[in-house]
C-alpha cells in the first residue's frame, strides 16, 4: 500500500512526465543533426527541356541548373537518367556566379549548369530524368521531365534562315553549346569549324597514341577501324575491342550506327558517352579527324579464328560549304583463340577457367551430432574468367548440396574483377572427427600457367546423438534436502509488524546531471564538424592550386625529362620543351609555341627577360627541333636537358628591372 497525500502528483505520473521530456529532448537532437547540414546550404534546383516534342533522331538537349549559397560546396558528378532507347553525350559543365544586392545587402550564389545532348532512337511518350547532382555529399535529385517522341517526318520542317549577326546560324544561343550549330551538337561531340584568319596551334605528332595510328587511309573521305588487344588469347582470357573512326573533313558526326558484331564472345560495354572526342591523328602527308566510338570487354567462348567488332555507321562529313553524310563499314580485327598447353593440365581443370584467383573458407559449427549439418562458406577473389562451381571432396559419410552463389563482378583494368560466393551445407553421418578435406579450383594463368587455388575446410567433431557437446558438463540429479526445523516455519508465519519501505530504483535518463548539457552538445558538434569540412577544402584547393602553376608544372616536365635522359632514351625532347616554355610563360607571360623563332628574342625581351636569358630559350628550342628531326645520341640529349636545366635554373632566379 501507497500512502498520498491528497493534491500531490502520482509517482507514476511524475515518471511519465520525465519519460516525455527524455523522448521529446532525443527528437529535438536528431531534428538539429539532421537538418542543420540543409539549413546552412540552400540548393536550388531547375531542369529545362530544349524541346517537349521531337523526332525520332533529333537531337535535343536537357540542363540541369544548380545553385548555392556556399561557395566551398560546388555542386560535383552530376547525372540524367534516361529510359531505354535514348543516346546521351555530356554532362557539358560550366560554372558561374551570382551576387545580388537588396536593402544595402550582398548575397551571393554559386551554380552548375550540366548540359546533355539527348538523341531518341524510337517514337513514343517518355519520363526523361530525373537529373541529380551530389551537393556536400548527398545526391539531390529534380523532378522528371515529360517528352513526346514522335515518328520522322511527323513534324512541319522550319525553312532555311539566314545567318545572323556576328556569322552564327539564326537561332543559334552562344550559351547552348549543345544547340544547332553549337560545338557540341552531336553526338561524337564535333568540334566547331577551324577560323582560318586564326593560327593553328602546332601539332605534335609524338602525341598520338599509337592504338590511333593506321599504316595508310583505307578512303580519303572516311573509314572504320576495329583493334583488338591482345590477339591471341585463350578460352576465358579476357581481351579489349576498340572501335576508331577516321574523316579528312574539318568535323564529322555519327547520323546511325549498328551494334558490333562478338559471336562466340561474351561482351561488357566500356563505352564512356562523356569522353567521346574528335583529336587529330595524321595518316601518310595528311591529318584525319578520329575518335574513339566503341569499346568492348571480350572474354571468348570457345576456340577458333573469328573476326569482330564489324559495325556499319552513317556519318555526317561537315565542312564550311555543307555536310555530305556517308556510310561506311568497320574493317573487323582478327582474333585467334586457342585452348591452354595440355603440358602440366592439372586434374580437374575445366576449359575457360582463367585468371588469378584466391580462395577463402569458413566452416561453423565446429561440433555437431550424427545427421546433423555444417555451413561452409567458400570466396573465390581474384580476376578472370570466374567459374561457375568448385571442385568439392568426396568422402563417405559426407553429403554436399548444391551451392548457393552470390557474386559482385564487373569490369575493371582490363579484367572482370571482384569475388564469387559459394555457399555449401555438409550433412554428417558418421561418428568422430572427421576430415572434409579442401575445396580446390585448378585455373590457367596466362602469364604463370597452370595454378590451384585450394583451402582446407579442416575437421569437425560428429557426436552421437543426444549425447552432451564438448565442454558441456552432464547434469546431476539434485540431492535429497533435510525438512526444515519447525522454529523456522512458526516464525515465517508470524504476521508483519510494519509497512516496509519500496525498494530502490535507478534514476531514470532525464534525472541525470550530464543528460541536458550532452543533449545540447550535438548542435555544436555540427556546426563544429562543417568549420573543420570548410577548412580542410580550403586547404585542399591551395594545394590543387599550387599543383596547377605554371612553375610547378615546369619543373616537374623538367625532372620527367632528366629522368628519360638518364635511362639511355631518346623520347626527353618533349617534356623539356613544355618545362622551357612553362618557365617562359611564367615568367614573362608570353606564351612561346605561340610566336615565330626568328621573333622569339624580341618578344621575350619585351616581356622583361634579358637578352641572353632571350637569346638562351631560341638556342635550347632549336636545339630540341634538331634533336627530334634528326639522329641523335644519348649522350647529345643529356647533355641538351643538363643545359636546358641550367637555363631554368637561371631564368627562376631572375628579376625583372624595378621588379
Amino acid at each position: 500500500m501507497i500512502l498520498q497525500a491528497p493534491g500531490c502528483p502520482r509517482p507514476h505520473c511524475l515518471a511519465q512526465s520525465r519519460r516525455h521530456v527524455c523522448a521529446w529532448g532525443l527528437r529535438v537532437l536528431l531534428f538539429l543533426i539532421c537538418c542543420l547540414p540543409k539549413l546552412a546550404l540552400a540548393q536550388r534546383l531547375n531542369t529545362e527541356l530544349s524541346a517537349r516534342q521531337v523526332e525520332v533522331g533529333e537531337t535535343f538537349v536537357v540542363q540541369l541548373t544548380t545553385l548555392v549559397d556556399d561557395d566551398s560546396a560546388q555542386p560535383q558528378n552530376p547525372s540524367l537518367k534516361l529510359p531505354p532507347g535514348f543516346v546521351a553525350l555530356g554532362p557539358n559543365v560550366s560554372t558561374q556566379q551570382q551576387i545580388s544586392i537588396v536593402n544595402g545587402r550582398m548575397s551571393r550564389n554559386y551554380g552548375v549548369t550540366a548540359s546533355w545532348s539527348v538523341t531518341p532512337t524510337k517514337a513514343g511518350r517518355y519520363t526523361i530524368g530525373p537529373a541529380s547532382i551530389v551537393v556536400q555529399g548527398r545526391r539531390l535529385s529534380d523532378d522528371a521531365q515529360t517528352l513526346e517522341v514522335l515518328p520522322q517526318g511527323a513534324l512541319p520542317r522550319q525553312p532555311s534562315q539566314p545567318q545572323a549577326r556576328g556569322g552564327f546560324p539564326q537561332g543559334f544561343d552562344p550559351f547552348d553549346p549543345f544547340g544547332p550549330g553549337g560545338p557540341f551538337g552531336g553526338r561524337l561531340g564535333r568540334p566547331s569549324l577551324p577560323d582560318p584568319s586564326l593560327d593553328e596551334p602546332a601539332f605534335d605528332p609524338a602525341s598520338v597514341p599509337d592504338e590511333w595510328r593506321v599504316a595508310k587511309a583505307l578512303d580519303p573521305l572516311a573509314f572504320i577501324v576495329s583493334k583488338a588487344s591482345p590477339k591471341k588469347v585463350v578460352v576465358g582470357q579476357a581481351l579489349t575491342l576498340k572501335v576508331f573512326a577516321y574523316s579528312s573533313y574539318p568535323a564529322f558526326d555519327d547520323v546511325s550506327v549498328t551494334d558490333v558484331t562478338r559471336k562466340e564472345f561474351l561482351a561488357y560495354d566500356l563505352t564512356r558517352k562523356d569522353q567521346v572526342s574528335v583529336r587529330r591523328v595524321p595518316i601518310g602527308d595528311q591529318l584525319f579527324g578520329a575518335a574513339q566510338i566503341r569499346e568492348l570487354m571480350l572474354v571468348p567462348l570457345s576456340v577458333g579464328h573469328f573476326k569482330v567488332g564489324e559495325l556499319t555507321m552513317e556519318l555526317a562529313l561537315i565542312s564550311r560549304s555543307g555536310q555530305k553524310v556517308v556510310k561506311r563499314t568497320s574493317v573487323p580485327a582478327d582474333v585467334e583463340v586457342v585452348e591452354p598447353p595440355m603440358k602440366g593440365r592439372p586434374v580437374g581443370y575445366r576449359l575457360g577457367d582463367v585468371g588469378h584467383f584466391q580462395l577463402k573458407v569458413e566452416v561453423a559449427p565446429r561440433e555437431v551430432e550424427a545427421g546433423g549439418a555444417v555451413a561452409i562458406t567458400a570466396w573465390l577473389e581474384g580476376q578472370g574468367n570466374f567459374p561457375g562451381s568448385l571442385s568439392i571432396p568426396e568422402q563417405n559419410g559426407v553429403e554436399f548440396s548444391q551451392p548457393t552463389i552470390n557474386e559482385e563482378i564487373a569490369p575493371k583494368d582490363g579484367a572482370l574483377t571482384g569475388y564469387r560466393k559459394f555457399t555449401y551445407v555438409a550433412r554428417l553421418s558418421k561418428v568422430g572427427s572427421v576430415d572434409l578435406g579442401n575445396l580446390e579450383l585448378p585455373y590457367f594463368n596466362p602469364s604463370a600457367g597452370y595454378e590451384t587455388a585450394s583451402a582446407a575446410l579442416g575437421r569437425v567433431n560428429v557426436i552421437p546423438a543426444n549425447a552432451p557437446r564438448t565442454g558441456q558438463v552432464e547434469a546431476k540429479p539434485p540431492l535429497p534436502q533435510a525438512p526444515p526445523p519447525l522454529e523456522h516455519i512458526l516464525q515465517l508465519m508470524q504476521p508483519r509488524q510494519a509497512i516496509l519501505s519500496a525498494t530502490a530504483k535507478a534514476p531514470e535518463l532525464s534525472d541525470r546531471t550530464w543528460f541536458f548539457p550532452l543533449l545540447l552538445l550535438g548542435p555544436v558538434l555540427v556546426v563544429f564538424g562543417q568549420t573543420l569540412t570548410k577548412a580542410c577544402k580550403a586547404l585542399w584547393v591551395r594545394g590543387q592550386a599550387r599543383k596547377n602553376a605554371l612553375s610547378y608544372r615546369a619543373q616537374q616536365a623538367l625532372k620527367e625529362a632528366q629522368g628519360i635522359a638518364q635511362s639511355g632514351s631518346l623520347d626527353a625532347v618533349a617534356p623539356l620543351e613544355r618545362a622551357i616554355v612553362g618557365v617562359l610563360e611564367d615568367k614573362t607571360g608570353v606564351k612561346a609555341r605561340g610566336v615565330l623563332r626568328h621573333e622569339l628574342v624580341k618578344t621575350l625581351t619585351a616581356g622583361g627577360l634579358s637578352h641572353e636569358l632571350a637569346k638562351g630559350a631560341e638556342e635550347l628550342l632549336e636545339r630540341c627541333d634538331n634533336v627530334r628531326f634528326s639522329a641523335s645520341s644519348s649522350r647529345e640529349v643529356a647533355e641538351l636537358v643538363t643545359d636546358a636545366a641550367s637555363w631554368v635554373a637561371r631564368v627562376q632566379s631572375f628579376r625583372r628591372k624595378g621588379g
